[in-house]
């Protein structure tokens, strides 16, 4: 390794700038993550190629892309006016239940709602108050658990519902991810 290279890659390491596990934050990766149904791939997303502040949504719908079904654009607060939502006013019971009866597919959304977001003032595109604050891509389960990709906080992660409740969230609505 040259000592340019060395430099860049000291930097990158100091500012944790690296894929880690299973969360990143550089674009062009992907994360290879095992689930109970087999390997999932996830390309990386990063805060630059956000548009309007859509980022976990932009991430939830290029992924659903990438694996050949269609999420149309909106904010997380708007996906619900221009995609077919298939259940709603959900909490981790229901939601639970619900991938335990496998009515949930891979890469459906999940709005999901978190009291101290950023995102909570103001209202959605329809002019009501806004319900959902984030975004997340279904996976799949992991030792039961059900699993999530998504952006948040400039990185890319994998996350277990469990620990999207821990961080605050709730589960609001499942974003039907259609085949193109």
């Amino acid at each position: 390794m040259n000592k340019i290279s060395k430099i860049i890659a000291a930097g990158i390491v100091a500012t944790g700038l690296y894929a880690a596990n299973e969360n990143a934050d550089l674009y062009n990766r992907t994360i290879h993550t095992v689930t109970d149904q087999g390997i999932v791939d996830i390309t990386v997303k990063n805060i630059i190629t956000g548009r309007h502040g859509y980022q976990c949504s932009l991430t939830v719908r290029e992924n659903a892309e990438e694996n050949g079904k269609t999420i149309n654009p909106a904010d997380a607060h708007s996906l619900k006016y221009n995609n077919e939502v298939s259940f709603e006013n959900l909490n981790e019971k229901s939601l639970r239940k619900l991938v335990s009866e496998n009515k949930i597919e891979k890469w459906d959304g999940l709005t999901l709602y978190n009291p101290s977001s950023k995102f909570n003032e103001g209202l959605d595109n329809q002019g009501n108050k806004k319900g959902n604050t984030h975004v997340a891509s279904y996976i799949g389960t992991r030792k039961g658990e059900p699993l999530f990709a998504h952006q948040h906080a400039y990185k890319t992660k994998v996350n277990t519902l469990e620990e999207l409740i821990d961080m605050g969230f709730s589960p609001v609505e499942v974003i039907v991810a259609q085949d193109q």
